[in-house]
């Protein structure tokens, strides 16, 4: 059984101040898989706290950092998590940025967008037209490498505040199983939906 617990870090000091919250994968079997994602989660809020640290240290301006995730999908082996890291900087001006991990534990393998969707038709269409109807301001770049987490739903594409113009927040386009049947692969159909 896979079950995903909250663990938590907050440090309070004269240049940073960091709030954190973010997830372990528990199994009840030793998987070296899990141990592998948990290090990589573990080593990302690492790099995001040392990197906003050291932007502290160049700015001799104070700042705090929020890291919290959210499980999105907990099920047959699959597991879809994003973490938002975020920055509060320079007279209250916010920066997020987000990251997700999506798994299949029994195969042991990252899931890609291209595992989603069917390889016959043209999907990187569907997700720039579907881009461009949700989204007012465009991202910069619309690359297939893109930030995704899995609902029960809905695929979620990510959009990091970074990358979308007079933004602060996170944005998020949904693409809904049920509108996309005919651009779904196998494996959606078996392991994801219903």
């Amino acid at each position: 059984m896979i079950d995903v617990k909250s663990r938590y870090i907050d440090i309070e000091d004269e240049i940073l101040n960091c709030i954190i919250k973010y997830p372990v994968i528990m199994s009840s079997e030793d998987s070296i898989f899990i141990k592998n994602i948990n290090k990589k989660i573990y080593e990302d809020i690492n790099i995001f706290k040392d990197i906003s640290k050291e932007e502290v240290l160049y700015s001799n301006e104070k700042s705090t950092i929020f890291i919290d995730y959210e499980t999105h999908l907990n099920k047959n082996n699959i597991i879809s998590i994003s973490i938002v890291f975020s920055e509060i900087y320079k007279n209250n001006h916010i920066i997020n940025y987000i990251n997700t991990y999506n798994y299949d534990l029994r195969n042991e393998k990252k899931i890609l967008i291209e595992d989603i969707l069917n390889k016959k038709y043209n999907y990187e269409k569907l997700i720039k037209s579907s881009i461009k109807n949700q989204i007012k301001e465009l991202p910069q770049y619309i690359t297939c490498d893109l930030s995704f987490y899995i609902t029960p739903k809905y695929i979620s594409i990510n959009f990091s505040s970074y990358e979308i113009l007079n933004s602060n927040e996170i944005t998020n386009v949904k693409l809904y199983f049920g509108e996309i049947k005919e651009f779904l692969s196998e494996y959606t159909r078996k392991y994801l939906v219903g």
